[in-house]
């Protein structure tokens, strides 16, 4: 394939200043979010990101995340482009790094396609506590890049 016919696309501005954490119910948040973006059948979507939460938790947080396709900006569910990964952030880390990424073929043509990337946080020790999204508005430590071939 042709490195000039691929397609770039990609946003630094965080939807969410902070994530609540929770115990039993996944509270889900878009972070990022790409598009509205038309697509071919046979298109290659590589899709890329990355985004750092700190927190001031005494104990552990579990910090869940993934990427869909969708047709909103503020979508949660949607086709997922990759499985849900989870990590923890624990007293002594301070801040979490999280990096995801995700291939796509498209079988069909359509138009009107959001690339999220989803976060959630989870806890029994830290539950109501807040992460913080590090570099929120100031073109920060994070984003969220879309490369269709």
């Amino acid at each position: 394939m042709n490195a000039a016919a691929a397609e770039l696309y990609g946003t630094d501005k965080e939807l969410i200043n902070s994530l609540v954490i929770t115990n039993n119910v996944r509270a889900l948040h878009v972070l990022y979010s790409v598009g509205p973006l038309s697509l071919n059948k046979g298109d290659i979507v590589d899709v890329r990101v990355q985004a750092v939460l700190s927190s001031e938790c005494k104990g552990n947080s579990g910090i869940g995340r993934y990427i869909i396709r969708t047709k909103d900006t503020s979508l949660t569910r949607g086709k997922r482009i990759i499985k849900a990964v989870m990590s923890n952030i624990t007293v002594n880390d301070h801040h979490a790094v999280l990096v995801h990424s995700g291939i796509e073929l498209i079988e069909n043509t359509s138009e009107n396609n959001f690339y999220n990337f989803v976060i959630y946080a989870q806890s029994t020790q830290c539950e109501e506590e807040i992460l913080q999204v590090e570099g929120y508005s100031d073109d920060g430590f994070g984003e969220l890049v879309v490369l269709i071939h």
